[in-house]
């Protein structure tokens, strides 16, 4: 399972399990997430998401479920569709042309 820790300067880094620091906030799932963030300022999570990489900073966020969600998924992997049967499989086209018949 994934672990991560946010430090006093809103940097989100990935830790062993219980290897957060007791100056650092620890979560390991969307819902701890949320609960260690809920007497944060929305701005603040506003901060943590403009500092991770690979992201577009945002002004602010809807609310603090959308904060913590976007937050998550930007951190934790997602599940990949590649060899799965069906997933994002276009439709064969149908064959035109002449039919094989009989040789005559």
């Amino acid at each position: 399972m994934n672990h991560f820790a946010i430090d006093a300067d809103n940097n989100v880094r990935a830790v062993d399990s219980g290897g957060a620091s007791p100056e650092e906030a620890a979560f390991q799932s969307e819902a701890e997430l949320r609960q260690i963030t809920a007497e944060w300022p929305v701005s603040r999570l506003v901060e943590v998401w403009s500092k991770l990489p690979g992201v577009k900073p945002v002004q602010k966020f809807t609310d603090r479920k959308t904060a913590c969600a976007r937050i998550w998924k930007a951190l934790t992997p997602q599940e990949a569709t590649v060899g799965v049967p069906g997933a994002n499989v276009a439709p064969e086209a149908a064959r035109k042309g002449k039919k094989a018949g009989k040789s005559s």
